[in-house]
């Protein structure tokens, strides 16, 4: 999903976006593709600090925050 993409348009990618592109999940499984979505955000801020440039987490927060409070938390019972 982040190929040919910039940063900045990386940084979009929320794990409701991974989940849609997974295709249909359950309430109990959506939680399992943010994994992917947060450890790019977390890949694009790690290379903009080791490059002296501004975190973009910062600037684009408000969409990822908005994605993770749908998210259901995991429990005992996931099995990816």
């Amino acid at each position: 999903m982040a190929i040919a993409k910039t940063l900045e348009e990386a940084m979009l990618i929320t794990p409701q976006l991974v989940a849609d592109e997974l295709g249909e999940l359950s309430k109990t499984k959506f939680h399992c593709s943010n994994p992917g979505a947060d450890a790019l955000r977390k890949a694009i801020d790690d290379y903009r600090q080791k490059n002296a440039l501004t975190p973009l987490s910062n600037q684009e927060s408000h969409h990822h925050d908005e994605a993770k409070d749908e998210a259901p938390s995991c429990n005992a019972s996931c099995k990816a």
